[in-house]
C-alpha cells in the first residue's frame, strides 16, 4: 500500500547545498562574552548584532558557567575559600 502524501525524494546529502563552517577567531569570541557580561543587550539582540543563533549563545554562556564553577572549585580546594575575589 502508498501512502497518499508521500514527500518529494530527497537529493543525496553530496548534491545539497551546504554552507561553510564559521570559524570564530579567539578575539571575536571574547568581544561577545564582554558583550553578554555587560547585560546590556539580551540574548537576541546580541545574535542579531554578531551572527551566532540564540541557542549557541546559551550554549556557550552555559559551558562557560561551567568551567568556571569547576575553577573556582578547584581554587577551593588549593587556596581555601578566602582565596577568591
Amino acid at each position: 500500500m502508498f501512502c497518499s502524501n508521500r514527500t518529494a525524494p530527497v537529493a543525496p546529502k553530496e548534491e545539497q547545498m551546504r554552507r561553510p563552517r564559521r570559524n570564530h577567531t579567539p578575539a571575536f569570541k571574547a568581544k561577545v562574552a564582554v558583550a553578554a557580561v555587560k547585560g546590556e543587550k539580551t540574548l537576541a539582540q546580541l545574535a542579531e548584532q554578531f551572527g551566532p543563533s540564540v541557542m549557541d549563545l546559551q550554549a556557550k554562556i552555559g559551558q562557560l558557567t561551567m568551567e568556571n564553577d569547576v575553577l573556582e572549585r578547584a581554587l577551593d580546594r588549593v587556596h581555601g575559600p578566602s582565596a577568591k575575589r
